[in-house]
């Protein structure tokens, strides 16, 4: 939602939003070598913090496993669209590394709607002799893009640039019993728009997480979270700006038999803006056979004011609050034959403190944003999945808010 808002979007585990507004640049993101992109429904702020309020989309990249690799994509298409993708890797048994360069264009298939993007990235990856593997990851992305505005009001003159670059450090050590992650990361972007917006914004972060499953029927999640977003305008309105957050959670899948998963966790969220957010979940699964599984869940979600709403123009207000809801949901699993899957999920969310821009009655500036609403979302989801050979799958999905 919003662009990404009051979604958590992550790059190999990093979170990716721009600084000052909080919203994900999504042509910024590495689709030119994607393992998978997981996806999590419905809040998710004890592990991803205030972000995750609706949800998260994390996506993965590869790297080699063996060897080396080469692979060169050309293509074109109408209104001179333009694609070209270069990529090496390789890999021993220490290092394994892969370096691409994207690059697409388009003139659009309306007046004024060109497009310019050009990215390049690096990854390496370090096994170490006693266990564990170190990660470095760089990249950059350049884009230029026309906005031709709505049919009837065209905008003729209007762009958007941006350029965007991440740094990530991490270590991850996975054993049969224990868990050991720790990363640092910095986001950085240059944005110019033809409004006369200028900025560069940026964020620091790092993320310590552990596992541990040596206590008997307990997969046991700890970890500690630091954020800090900031940004600096040099047009108009001048000025820079700051915040920060610091979180504890912990999060245990409690299996007391074959039958029952009992899930929960908590994160104590401090934010300069506003203070002390306390974010429970709670879950319950129960298998009644080894082919259908009941669950229910009930669990917090928080969005945290972002630097645009609580500082940096004149429609903003240092006093709001954090968004805030509850999710209820319940479902089930079924096997019903080799290969036919049933499942179905209800769920109702309830929210609070909406954040919006909303008209004043008088005064300078004539809109400010305010926690203003309420919110309920009631809705379900269901799908079948018939495996009909070993190469042949059949997917239908219901959905309805």
């Amino acid at each position: 939602g919003q662009n990404g808002r009051r979604i958590a979007v992550l790059v190999d585990g990093r979170p990716e939003k721009m600084g000052l507004f909080g919203c994900a640049v999504t042509h910024a993101f590495p689709l030119d070598n994607v393992e998978r992109i997981e996806v999590v429904r419905g809040p998710a702020s004890v592990l991803y913090g205030g972000e995750a309020m609706g949800g998260v989309i994390h996506i993965r990249t590869r790297l080699p496993e063996k060897g080396f690799q080469n692979r060169l994509e050309l293509s074109g298409g109408g209104y001179a669209s333009r694609a070209f993708n270069l990529n090496h890797g390789g890999a021993d048994k220490r290092l394994r590394y892969l370096l691409t360069f994207d690059h697409r264009s388009s003139d659009g298939f309306r007046p004024q709607s060109a497009y310019l993007g050009n990215s390049a990235t690096g990854q390496f990856a370090w096994s170490l002799p006693a266990g564990g593997e170190i990660r470095f990851q760089a990249r950059y992305f350049a884009g230029d893009k026309d906005e031709p505005g709505p049919i009837e009001r065209p905008s003729p003159g209007y762009f958007t640039r941006y350029h965007r670059g991440t740094l990530d450090l991490g270590y991850h050590h996975a054993g049969t019993q224990k868990d050991w992650e720790a990363r640092i990361y910095h986001n950085f972007g240059h944005h110019r728009f033809s409004d006369g917006w200028h900025s560069r914004d940026n964020t620091f972060g790092g993320l310590l997480r552990f596992t541990t499953r040596d206590l008997e029927h307990h997969d046991l999640t700890m970890g500690l979270d630091l954020r800090m977003f900031g940004g600096r305008s040099l047009g108009q309105p001048r000025g820079e700006w700051r915040k920060w957050e610091a979180a504890l959670f912990v999060h245990d899948d409690w299996i007391p038999g074959q039958r029952w998963v009992v899930s929960g966790g908590m994160r104590l969220h401090n934010d300069s803006s506003f203070g002390l957010e306390v974010v429970p979940r709670l879950g319950l699964a129960f298998l009644p056979s080894g082919k259908v599984t009941l669950r229910v869940s009930l669990s917090r979600g928080f969005r945290s004011p972002q630097l645009n709403e609580l500082e940096v123009f004149p429609s903003a207000n240092p006093d709001l609050k954090p968004e805030r809801m509850w999710n209820l949901e319940t479902g089930f699993e079924a096997r019903l034959l080799d290969g036919l899957t049933l499942e179905a999920t209800i769920f109702r969310m309830r929210g609070t403190n909406l954040i919006r821009l909303v008209p004043r009655d008088a005064g300078i500036p004539p809109f400010r944003f305010e926690n203003i609403d309420e919110f309920v979302f009631t809705g379900m989801e269901a799908g079948l999945r018939a495996r009909l050979t070993s190469r042949l799958n059949l997917g239908l999905n219901y959905s309805r808010l």
